[in-house]
């Protein structure tokens, strides 16, 4: 494409865009219908979580050297994993950092990595997925069932294949004590799977910036550890490493790198930073448990080339990630007309990239340019059909032009796509009273209103009730 980069090598979405536009509410409520579509996200991703993977890894731990050859925590496996979570939470997770690469080949490699990493922690375990995901920032999670996430802002700082291996083997050194698993009980995970869908309701009107969220991927959906806990996820880490055949100095070394580049830019490292705390004492103990553990590079080289191969897609996208991580400071600074010229930068290298896209219509939304930013959605929105924040946003963007019955649709497409956001009942509320569907959007009103009653979407949808004659 004429001013953009060259499309990836093998596509990956998590679904098409369906193609059906009815779908009115009729018999059934808006509260029994969020349940449902709830309920079977949550069983399709549980079942997805296996299918990813393509098979059990086969490899054993046995071969560990006499250094490492005491016993571990387990990586996650089907006894430690909660697929429930996952459910409920991953996907949300995922969307709110844009959506997952669309490079097939990049994801295979990453998970490859990551099963090579479990099998040597413990060939029993069932293997985690890994996903690498659109966000611009520097960040990496993992949520109790084994999905993890690492952003491409964080990828594209690594060096190699064993400083991958590093990142996602600190994930694992969290499922495998885990802390992951310990941190959340249920009715945790629920509040916040609410605080995150409704958060964009409660900072503003639903018009015309409902959508617009935090550009640096903070979200309550992900944990706090304490210092103490990184110390014992880092330890883990580096011992999974040394069986899996990579030098454990590969974690000292990123930790160090994180160091210099909070000194140069601490906003885009703000995320990381508060989720996993990262000082001297940590470094420093991080830099002593090497000497603890034997080398094992001997084993495993990591070729450059290989790992150059692997990420030739993503290197090209290297300047307009930068220029959209400007941006996002810039919108977290309020500086909204100097973020969208760091976007519009972007958008000349990448016009192809979905998240640049859709950074840049929620900023031209922001700044109460709805047209222009509805193109870019637009856009986005054909770029990554799978992928459901570009669907919101438009939808949202409909909204503020007063066009109802294509908000309509695009929540509609959004829901199929990403069921169980609260947020969208209560846009769905807007849509069908603009479209004169009164009792319908009564009954939206009221289902968001169960759900939670603070922010001024609460405080709009029960003046609205109050206004069509229906009780609360």
């Amino acid at each position: 494409m004429a001013g953009g980069l060259r499309q990836p090598r093998r596509s990956f979405d998590v679904g098409e865009a369906g193609r059906d536009a009815d779908g009115w509410p009729g018999a059934e409520s808006p509260r029994r219908r969020w349940l449902r579509q709830a309920w079977s996200a949550g069983c399709g991703l549980a079942l997805a979580g296996c299918a990813l993977a393509d098979r059990r890894p086969g490899a054993s731990s046995g071969d560990a050297s006499p250094a490492t050859s005491a016993p571990l925590p387990a990586a996650p496996g089907r006894e430690s994993a909660d697929p429930a979570v996952d459910a409920q939470l991953a996907p949300h997770q995922f969307s709110l950092d844009l959506g997952f690469v669309q490079d097939g080949d990049l994801h295979a490699y990453v998970e490859r990595v990551g099963r090579d990493l479990q099998a040597a922690a413990n060939s029993q375990a069932q293997p985690c997925t890994v996903r690498v995901v659109n966000a611009h920032h520097v960040n990496s999670y993992s949520f109790p069932g084994g999905s993890i996430g690492i952003t491409r802002g964080w990828l594209v700082m690594l060096r190699d294949e064993s400083e991958l291996a590093a990142v996602l083997a600190h994930q694992l050194g969290h499922l495998g004590s885990q802390q992951v698993a310990q941190a959340l009980s249920r009715s945790e995970w629920r509040r916040r799977l609410l605080a995150s869908t409704v958060s964009v309701s409660q900072d503003s009107a639903w018009t015309p910036v409902i959508g617009l969220v935090d550009p640096l991927g903070d979200s309550p959906l992900l944990r706090d550890f304490t210092p103490e806990q990184e110390i014992e996820a880092d330890v883990l880490a580096m011992r999974y490493l040394t069986r899996a055949g990579y030098p454990a100095q590969a974690w000292p070394r990123v930790l160090d790198r994180l160091a210099e580049r909070a000194q140069a830019q601490p906003g885009l490292l703000a995320t990381i930073n508060r989720h996993h705390p990262l000082d001297d004492a940590r470094r420093r103990r991080a830099h002593e448990s090497v000497g603890q553990l034997r080398d094992s590079t001997t084993r495993r080289r990591t070729a450059p080339a290989l790992w150059s191969a692997q990420l030739a897609w993503l290197q090209r996208q290297v300047p307009a990630i930068e220029a959209c991580q400007l941006g996002e400071l810039a919108m977290l600074g309020q500086d909204l007309v100097t973020a969208a010229t760091h976007f519009g930068r972007a958008l000349q290298i990448a016009s192809d990239d979905y998240a640049t896209r859709v950074r840049l219509a929620q900023c031209l939304q922001a700044q109460g340019h709805s047209r222009e930013a509805l193109l870019h959605a637009q856009v986005a929105r054909e770029l990554h059909p799978g992928e459901a924040q570009a669907h919101r946003l438009v939808a949202t963007l409909q909204l503020s032009l007063r066009d109802a019955a294509k908000a309509w649709l695009a929540l509609e497409q959004y829901d199929r796509l990403l069921p169980g956001d609260p947020g969208v009942i209560f846009l769905q509320g807007v849509a069908l009273e603009a479209l004169g569907r009164t009792r319908h959007a009564a009954e939206h009103y009221r289902t968001y209103l169960r759900l939670t009653r603070e922010g001024q979407a609460a405080q709009y949808a029960l003046s609205r009730l109050k206004a069509l004659g229906y009780p609360p």
